[in-house]
Order: structure tokens, then C-alpha cells, then sequence
């Protein structure tokens, strides 16, 4: 939703073959990237979920970490190379979608520390009354 908004807000045209290199013409609105803004906000999230709730060196682990933080990486560059993007457009996408990454980090550790993230059955019993 928050990425049609600023599309409809900027309205900044997509760059056109005759100033950069296009593989397959994009149509829309160039500003903010909606690729870069997903994939930060899932693999982001993915990436830090793995970091607060998994321990250790599991291979699976390592390579969830080192898959998410990939996708992160690659898709803003990528998006620039086929022509859909301007570079100023993946880094305000990247800035876009790490903030929004930050407001549901802070939501989910609020709701994980008041215990609402957690099964019943886990949560700390309550102290038996005294006779």
C-alpha cells in the first residue's frame, strides 16, 4: 500500500531506452521500488528472526542468514542493470524498506517481551496462593 502511495506521490517516470540499457520495458512508475521494498521487509525480517530465535552454528542457519542477506543485497543492483530503476530510486527503496523493517522488528519484540507471541502452555506459571 505504502509503495503505491509514493508512486502516485513522486510519480518519477522509469528510465527509457534511449538513456540507459533496458532488457524489457517496465511500465509504471519508477519511485520507490517495490522489489527492493519486499525483499528487505521479508528477507530482512527472515534474516533477524533467524538472529533472535536461532542460537549456534547450524548449517541451516548459516545458510538461511547468508540466502536472506543475498536476495537483500542483489535486488536493488539487479533492478538497476535491467533498466527498471535509477540508482537514486533502489536506495531510496532501500531506505524506505529498512525503516519499515525497523517498525515491525519493534513490534514484534514489544509483543514478544509483553508474551503475546507465545503458546499458552509456555508461558510462566503463576505462583501457587500460600496457605
Amino acid at each position: 500500500i505504502l509503495n503505491g502511495l509514493l508512486k502516485l506521490l513522486v510519480e518519477r517516470p522509469r528510465p527509457t531506452a534511449r538513456l540507459v540499457d533496458i532488457f524489457q520495458a517496465a511500465g509504471g512508475l519508477s519511485f520507490p521500488s517495490g522489489h527492493v521494498m519486499a525483499y528487505v521487509a521479508f528477507w530482512g525480517f527472515l534474516f533477524s528472526l533467524c538472529i533472535i530465535l536461532f542460537k549456534g552454528n547450524s548449517w541451516w542457519r548459516i545458510t538461511l542468514l547468508i540466502v536472506s542477506a543475498f536476495f537483500v543485497v542483489m535486488v536493488g543492483p539487479s533492478r538497476i542493470y535491467l533498466g527498471d530503476h535509477w540508482a537514486s530510486d533502489v536506495l531510496g527503496s532501500y531506505l524506505i524498506g529498512g525503516a519499515l523493517l525497523g517498525v515491525t522488528l519493534w513490534i514484534y519484540l514489544k509483543l514478544k517481551e509483553r508474551g503475546v507471541l507465545s503458546k499458552k502452555d509456555q508461558k510462566a506459571p503463576k505462583a501457587a496462593p500460600q496457605a
